[in-house]
């Protein structure tokens, strides 16, 4: 994934995602929006690091070497959390042990 435009002048590449969310179901998310208390279940974010850069280390002493996209999730009802945890983040990373291996995580919906 790269991404460019906005407030952003150069082509940043992903490196990497990760998850926050909560307990059982619990408000889990990092951030909120314009400062309202209101968490969400789940948070994503997509890392990218500009262009010219090999490493996360190495952007990170640019001040504009390190762009983070930023995802909310709200799930309505504790089972289609469980579900949409297990379906889409559990199951599919079961067989990742290396760097270098892949994972395809096909669409699923929680109805």
């Amino acid at each position: 994934i790269q991404i460019k435009g906005g407030n952003l002048d150069d082509e940043y590449k992903a490196i990497q995602f990760h998850l926050h969310w909560g307990k059982d179901g619990g408000r889990g998310s990092e951030h909120t929006i314009d400062g309202e208390n209101a968490l969400f279940h789940l948070q994503m974010h997509i890392v990218h690091i500009k262009e010219e850069y090999d490493s996360l280390a190495e952007a990170s002493k640019d001040s504009t070497g390190v762009a983070v996209l930023g995802f909310f999730f709200q799930v309505l009802g504790k089972h289609n959390f469980k579900k949409l945890s297990s379906n889409c983040i559990s199951n599919p990373l079961k067989g990742i042990y290396y760097k270098i291996t892949q994972c395809y995580i096909t669409s699923t919906t929680t109805q």
